[in-house]
């Protein structure tokens, strides 16, 4: 038989979820989890920030994180919110608000929206 550690959260609001994993406290406040084979994000009072839907969610680092699914590489906010897409071979984190970006044996640059930058 074998057990697997659950972490449960209490939100603010009372509700009750189970985790598999929950990170450290990061300095934003923020924890990323999983659960069920996918990531998310939660606040600091548990509330989900970032549905359970990403292979994996690096740390945050200059208030974005780079995101994995399906072996493509994207980013979100400290919201929660999906700034681009997961589409790309691979990213690199974000220096002076621009990250680069590889797709296709190409290096494009993107501002913190996510919108492209001409090099």
């Amino acid at each position: 038989m074998k057990i697997r550690r659950q972490t449960i959260v209490i939100t603010d609001d009372h509700k009750i979820c189970f985790y598999t994993y929950i990170s450290e406290k990061k300095a934003n406040g923020l924890r990323i989890v999983h659960k069920y084979f996918k990531y998310g994000v939660i606040d600091n009072t548990g509330k989900l920030l970032c549905k359970l839907k990403y292979d994996y969610i690096f740390d945050f680092c200059n208030g974005f994180a780079p995101v994995e699914k399906n072996c493509k590489y994207g980013f979100i906010n400290i919201n929660g919110e999906e700034i681009l897409k997961p589409e790309y071979d691979f990213v690199w984190n974000f220096e002076d608000g621009v990250a680069k970006i590889y797709k296709n044996n190409e290096i494009f640059l993107i501002n913190e929206k996510g919108h492209f930058i001409e090099n």
